[in-house]
């Protein structure tokens, strides 16, 4: 990218607006978090180096404003910094918590944070505390992430497929740059499999196929940038 182009974070509107209709609706005090990481494993083959991790941005939404905030995004290249130099485009990755966020939660784990850090001396970004309290205020468990990483050049499609027979479980699958997150649908799962299905997904196991049990945490944002690839439904 060169100077005076912006960074294009909506990669592919239809699968955005498409998730956006995926989400669960909002109640009265519900929001979900965003955020937009740099990555430097993303850059490797371009002989550009950043930080490992760089958190450059992150806020709430709801589902009728998370289009025109990720289009606010998309500022001028060299406005997103490492250590005084520009971020590539193709390090950017834009992350969602599937699962609402609970102001009601995040709220009183400020008020707690806040009271402590004046009592104790220590100088916090009210602002800081306050995402970092709804980042981890999850309101409502409706997904059980389910992170896959594999290596596709030595997966067959076959062979993801039978994955996916083997989970057995009401889910939605999403296509992410080294792999899948799948979204178990918690409220959908027959009653008994009710308490099962945790043992069942946890006993899963495939050659050059790692299977991490988030629960509930961030996934890459369906038809955003992550590291020059589009996450899609599949």
């Amino acid at each position: 990218m060169k100077r005076g182009e912006t960074y294009q974070i909506i990669r592919d509107r239809e699968q955005l607006e498409a998730f956006v209709r995926f989400l669960p609706d909002l109640q009265a005090d519900e929001v979900y978090y965003v955020s937009l990481l740099a990555r430097n494993k993303w850059i490797k083959t371009t002989g550009i180096t950043i930080s490992s991790q760089v958190q450059l941005k992150r806020f709430q939404a709801t589902k009728q404003n998370l289009v025109n905030k990720l289009e606010q995004m998309e500022v001028a290249f060299g406005a997103y910094l490492d250590k005084g130099k520009p971020v590539p485009e193709e390090a950017l990755g834009v992350y969602i918590t599937p699962n609402p966020r609970s102001l009601t939660q995040a709220n009183f784990t400020v008020m707690k944070e806040l009271l402590h850090g004046a009592q104790t001396g220590q100088i916090l970004n009210p602002y800081q505390v306050a995402l970092s309290a709804l980042q981890t205020s999850c309101s409502r468990k409706v997904f059980f992430d389910l992170d896959i990483d594999l290596d596709f050049t030595k997966i067959s499609t076959e062979r993801i497929q039978q994955l996916r027979q083997a989970m057995d479980l009401p889910s939605t699958w999403i296509r992410t740059r080294g792999g899948f997150h799948c979204l178990i649908h918690l409220q959908e799962i027959p009653k008994l499999l009710a308490s099962k299905w945790y043992q069942q997904v946890s006993a899963l196991k495939a050659d050059g196929i790692e299977i991490t049990m988030n629960g509930d945490n961030v996934m890459p944002l369906v038809g955003c940038i992550q590291g020059g690839f589009v996450p899609h439904f599949v």
